[in-house]
């Protein structure tokens, strides 16, 4: 967003998962005429997700490793570890952006 010429309007963001939550947390400052509110939420969304402790870098590490082995195992025609999925019940109704505030 930083990069973008001030005279750029942006109309739309979209993403699925954490570009979703980026998505929003963009669009929040966006809707309110301030693009360095924008750029702080994104900052600072990051800062707070960013993986510092040890432990947490470890099982970083392990979940990608994981992740790679599944996908080599695709790539294979076999699964070479068990598939890491998430599973979400459809959502029955929506909210405008608009009413959340």
């Amino acid at each position: 967003m930083e990069r973008l010429p001030s005279d750029t309007e942006v109309v739309a963001l979209s993403g699925t998962s954490g570009g979703a939550i980026c998505a929003t947390l963009a669009w929040d400052g966006l809707v309110r005429h301030d693009r360095k509110l924008a750029i702080q939420k994104l900052r600072e969304f990051w800062d707070a997700m960013a993986a510092r402790e040890p432990w947490d870098r470890v099982f970083n590490q392990y979940l990608l490793g994981m992740i790679e082995l599944r996908d080599v195992g695709e790539r294979e025609g076999e699964r070479a570890a068990p598939r890491l999925e998430l599973k979400a019940a459809a959502k029955s109704h929506f909210v405008l952006y608009q009413n959340l505030g």
